[in-house]
Formats: C-alpha cells, sequence, structure tokens
C-alpha cells in the first residue's frame, strides 16, 4: 500500500548569485510614495541652514564627521544617531572617541547637536515619535557611516544593517521637502574581492557578483549598495554611494589597535582620517556623482612603509609565511587568543598575498591585501582632494599612538611585539 505521507520536499541551494539577489530584492519593493499635497510647505528656514542626520558618530569616522560638521558655519543641527548602549550614555562615548582622536571635547556641548540612541532596523527607528516626527521634517541631508566591521561574520549577521538601509530611504522619501535629502552612503573599496585581476574599478555600479569579496562585510555592503543604486533608479532618491578606503591615523596618530593593520604591524593609499571626513562632508552637494571614491590618489609602496615601520621598531623582514606560522605558535604558546592580530588571522591567510602565482608577479600593482585599485578623477574634479604621500613623520605619529596602548605593549608573556605585512616579501617580526 503507498504511504499517505507528505513527500519530502527537495532542498533547494542557492548559488552565491542568487542568495545575494534574494537580498537585494528583498529590500527594494514598495516603496512609499511621496506626498506631493505637503511637499515643499515645512521648514522654509531649510533652506538657509543644513541638519544633518549623522549615524555611527562614536565611531572612528563618525566621530571625525560629527567634529567637522559642528564646526562648520552653515549646520544648524545633527542629529547623531547611534545604538544604545547597556553601561554607558551617548555623551560619555562621543567624549570618550573625542578624546581618543584628538578632537576638542567642547565641541560636544555645542547646542546643534542632538544625540539620539536608537534602532535603524526598526519603523520609527525605535525612538519618540514626536522626535521621529521632527527628524523626518527638518533634516536635510542624511550620512550612514554606522555599519559593523567583521570580516570573519556570514552576510546574515548584517541583515539588519541591510534592513536599516531601506528605513533610511523610507525616511527620506517620506520627507516633506521638495527633494529627498540625500543619503550619503558609506561603502568600501573593501568590496571587490582581494586580488581579482581587473582593471581600475569606475565610479559606476558594480554588478559581477563573482568579483564581491567573498566576507559577509563585503557582501552587505555591495547588497546596500544595490539597494541604493536601484532606489535611485525608481524613485526620487538621488543617493551618493561613498566607496572609502583605508583610513589612517587621527590628528593625534591615534588608529584603533583592534583594526587589522595596526593589529598586523602590531603601493599604500591609506587616507588620513580628518582628510576622509572633509571629503564626505564635501560631496554632499555633488550632483554630478552617483559614486565617489576616497582613496589615496598618490600611494607609496608597502616595501618603502615597511621600511618605515621597521627602522622605527628596529624590527628585521620576514616572509609572511613565516610571520603567519610564529603568530600561530605564539597564540597557542601563550594562549592569547584576544589579541587582536589572533582574532584576525583568518583574515590574514584569506588576503595578505595572493594564491595564484601569475597575480603574484604582479604585486607590486596592488594596494595592501590585494585591494582594487579604484578610479578617483571623477571624485577629485568634485572637491579638492589633495593628499601628500605617506611619510616617516606620520607612521611615527601611528607607532607612538599605539606603543600606548595596553594591547600594543604587553603582546604575549614577553611583551614580543607582532609586526607583518601584505606584500609577500615584506612582513616585519619580533617574537
Amino acid at each position: 500500500m503507498p504511504s499517505l505521507s507528505q513527500p519530502q520536499q527537495p532542498q533547494i541551494t542557492l548559488s552565491r548569485r542568487e542568495r545575494l539577489e534574494t537580498y537585494v530584492r528583498r529590500f527594494t519593493i514598495n516603496w512609499p510614495t511621496r506626498n506631493h499635497d505637503i511637499i515643499g510647505s515645512k521648514n522654509p528656514e531649510a533652506n538657509a541652514k543644513e541638519v544633518f542626520f549623522l549615524t555611527g558618530t562614536t565611531g572612528t569616522l563618525g566621530s571625525q564627521i560629527l567634529a567637522e560638521l559642528i564646526m562648520r558655519p552653515y549646520t544648524m543641527r545633527i542629529y547623531a544617531f547611534n545604538r544604545p548602549h547597556p553601561k554607558t550614555s551617548s555623551r560619555q562615548r562621543h567624549e570618550s572617541i573625542f578624546l581618543d582622536k584628538g578632537s576638542s571635547i567642547k565641541l560636544l556641548q555645542d547646542p546643534k547637536v542632538v544625540y539620539v540612541e536608537g534602532d535603524l532596523s526598526v519603523p520609527g527607528f525605535g525612538v519618540a515619535k514626536e522626535l521621529y516626527e521632527e527628524m523626518n521634517k527638518s533634516v536635510t541631508t542624511i550620512i550612514h557611516n554606522a555599519w559593523p566591521v567583521k570580516f570573519t561574520k556570514p552576510l546574515t549577521d548584517f541583515e539588519v544593517n541591510l534592513r536599516g538601509v531601506r528605513n533610511l530611504i523610507d525616511f527620506s522619501l517620506q520627507s516633506p521637502h521638495l527633494s529627498p535629502p540625500r543619503i550619503l552612503f558609506m561603502s568600501s573599496i573593501g568590496m571587490v574581492k582581494a586580488w581579482a585581476n581587473i582593471p581600475l574599478i569606475p565610479n559606476t555600479p558594480f554588478m559581477d557578483v563573482d568579483l564581491v569579496g567573498e566576507s559577509g562585510y563585503g557582501e552587505s555592503k555591495w547588497v546596500a549598495e544595490r539597494i541604493l543604486a536601484i532606489a535611485s533608479e525608481e524613485t526620487e532618491l538621488k543617493p551618493l554611494i561613498i566607496r572609502v578606503g583605508q583610513i589612517s591615523g587621527g590628528v593625534n596618530g591615534s588608529w584603533n589597535v583592534n583594526e587589522w593593520f595596526p593589529a598586523l604591524v602590531n603601493s599604500v593609499g591609506f587616507v588620513p582620517l580628518q582628510k576622509c571626513a572633509n571629503a564626505v562632508i564635501d560631496l554632499r552637494n555633488a550632483s554630478s556623482l552617483s559614486f565617489a571614491h576616497i582613496v589615496h590618489p598618490n600611494p607609496i609602496t608597502w616595501t618603502t612603509l615597511m621600511n618605515f615601520v621597521s627602522h622605527s621598531l628596529n624590527l628585521k623582514i620576514v616572509s609572511i609565511e613565516e610571520w603567519l606560522t610564529k603568530l600561530r605558535f605564539w597564540g597557542s604558546k601563550t594562549r592569547n587568543t584576544k589579541h587582536p592580530a589572533f582574532k584576525l588571522i583568518s583574515f590574514y591567510e584569506h588576503n595578505l598575498y595572493p594564491k595564484d602565482e601569475d597575480i603574484q608577479r604582479l604585486t607590486e600593482k596592488y594596494q595592501i591585501t590585494g585591494l582594487a585599485m579604484f578610479d578617483t578623477e571623477m571624485t577629485s574634479r568634485s572637491i579638492p582632494f589633495d593628499l601628500e604621500q605617506l611619510d616617516k613623520n606620520e607612521v611615527e605619529k601611528w607607532i607612538g599612538y599605539w606603543s600606548k596602548q595596553p594591547s600594543w605593549v604587553n603582546v604575549g608573556e614577553k611583551g614580543e611585539l607582532i609586526l607583518g605585512s601584505g606584500h609577500r616579501d615584506t612582513v616585519l617580526a619580533r617574537l
């Protein structure tokens, strides 16, 4: 007798392309309709002064953008938006990051700053209805900078961030202003797969899914770019997607020791933090651009940078293979698996040098970790973006800051320092 039970449905496995495009489709349907009966009837004073909605202001770039906006005479108000923290207030976290980056904490007393805590992934951002409506009526520019830097997490961990992008689009489209507030989205040059032998990336949508970085971080940035690009095609929104390169130290040399390069040093194109923040702000009025690239137009070679570091710390040069081997051994010996360099070992293994022998012979044409090269001509035409090459003095400022951090000094049982580079044959180590 045949079984009466329901047959099992076959397991459907999506390809990577299908998986990413599923996310894009999920967040690009049912755009809100603009209410033309109220457009232009609210907040006439907003034409004279600008009101910013800035996310991620307790992080490195966000805090610097906040500091620069406070000092700009045309800024009427800044809604500094962050997720709540269980132990510290928003103001305390801002004071901490300002002190760390060398910005004046007196700026935080300016009445134009409104500290807001909420959740972009929920409707209404998780704030009081009155505050949401106030922001919706007054905001003229949205700078979306907040994004978790989690190189080892899958795309599913970034779904709440993608939902936040969609909610910001809806927030903008529901504005009573004549034109929806422009969204400046901080994307990343790390979105593109490392060591991909491809031409200069233009200021256009990046459509080749096969060349998108395979980390959840890179995938999430690509999906967010696509959501915004489709919104610009199907609605009145005119976003600007800014692909940001590696940002180096602040005015006092500060550079988070938990990031991949200080953890490791613990062709190079690092952009100084303050220069990057000012470029982001200036780009808000670049109406001819839909994509912009903030990367150093005049990088130095990785070998030159490593020579600066080697001289400053009296460290020898070893191969990347030897450095990784020693890092693994050191981690197992000391059991210090919480050290930034050890936590990022998987990232280093996959990104520090190419596996393809043909590309290995061309490593000098690549940036550190094999990052693709991005066209900066159109960005430079829109804003002044003249940067001097990195020099020994700048590197010594970084090292001076890092050397004061506990996780930099107390490495291992004997205080060893671990350093390395992305070029196959220029890695530093003292173990």
